[in-house]
């Protein structure tokens, strides 16, 4: 009977190694064993399937620059790519740029890792890592690779998020807004406020996507793109701000763009209109400073406060998962009402049936 290869241990690690089917003798180390024999089952299967031709060999070794240059070609259209080069300038090309792909293993990944933690956020290193992991399965599915090394996100702890909590918060807000000299600015806030659109998607909505008698907005832009999630959705026009916008109808300056800037143009991303006048809004209102995206957080909080539907705010918002959505459930009136009788009751009475009071329980 032949001999079965098996991991080996290698210091702290476990290694295999195998022959692949030119007979090139390839080598990869694992934290455990049993990835570590999953992996080599895994080449091993492929091996034997592209020596009897039911399977295409992988093409060379290509480099760390040649998968950058097919991220590039194949993710031309992304509408983040600018973001993942970024990304790829700053913290992956000095890990890995000197590499060919089949050299960056999960222990030269985790050295990288190692060595963002602290530098940069979590979420950025997330970002990183979920982006390695892309272009990686990439190669893989191009047969440059045979597997991809596991790639595990770090965990990222709960976070808190900013909104306008009071009614007399957005009328502040729009108080203030009123008083600078740029048309258009309260409707804008306003809309923000009601809607939860995102900056990019309200400074790209056209005349023609908002229907006052069907009280609807469909969002299929975000500036000159499509939206962030690549999606159509429809957000109803609620109560308070439809007549703002009808009347807003009436004096806008430009038939096609509903926010114009100053120029009847589009706003650009880093519109004054969503980052300095904003701001300088907040000021005078005598509010927190927070970021324009934070009026998107105080729709949605709004709505569970006044007891919205948690699966309607989810297509209004666009979120692909509940999850996303998840986060404002909690402001909900009736969140925890189905529960306050759930247990029973174990509190020890007094003689006459009078409730001990619990502070004068002994600790």
């Amino acid at each position: 009977m032949p001999k079965v290869a098996k991991p080996r241990k290698h210091g702290s690690r476990w290694q295999i190694n195998w022959s692949d089917s030119s007979g090139k003798r390839r080598w990869q180390s694992f934290s455990s064993y049993k990835e570590a024999l999953e992996a080599l089952r895994n080449y091993q299967a492929e091996t034997d399937a592209e020596r009897h031709g039911t399977r295409r060999p992988v093409e060379g070794d290509h480099s760390w620059e040649d998968l950058v240059g097919l991220w590039k070609e194949v993710k031309h259209a992304k509408r983040t790519l600018k973001d993942d080069l970024t990304r790829i300038r700053l913290h992956l090309n000095p890990a890995f740029g000197r590499l060919l792909i089949a050299d960056v293993t999960a222990r030269r990944i985790a050295r990288m890792e190692r060595g963002l933690s602290g530098k940069i956020k979590i979420g950025t290193v997330r970002q990183v890592l979920s982006l390695l992991r892309g272009m990686l399965n990439l190669a893989v599915e191009h047969r440059w690779l045979l597997a991809a090394p596991k790639i595990r996100l770090p965990s990222q702890p709960e976070q808190t998020y900013a909104w306008l909590r009071t009614r007399e918060d957005h009328g502040a807000l729009l108080r203030a807004a009123k008083t600078m000299d740029y048309p258009g600015l309260v409707e804008l806030y306003a809309t923000a406020l009601y809607t939860g659109m995102r900056a990019g998607e309200l400074c790209g909505l056209r005349w023609a996507d908002v229907d006052l008698e069907l009280r609807l907005i469909t969002v299929q832009h975000s500036f000159n793109e499509p939206t962030k999630t690549n999606a159509i959705r429809r957000v109803p026009i609620l109560d308070p701000l439809l007549p703002l916008l009808r009347e807003w109808q009436l004096r806008c300056p430009s038939r096609e763009i509903v926010f114009p800037n100053r120029n009847n143009k589009m706003h650009v991303s880093n519109a004054r209109a969503t980052h300095q006048i904003f701001h300088r809004c907040l000021k005078q209102a005598g509010l927190e400073r927070t970021r324009f995206h934070d009026l998107r957080h105080t729709f949605a909080s709004h709505w569970m406060l006044e007891g919205g539907d948690l699966y309607r705010l989810q297509k209004i918002l666009g979120h692909k998962s509940i999850a996303m959505t998840q986060r404002y459930a909690h402001l909900s009136p009736d969140a925890f009402q189905q529960d306050w009788g759930r247990l029973a009751d174990i509190v020890p009475k007094e003689g006459n049936g009078e409730v001990i009071e619990l502070e004068a329980l002994p600790l």
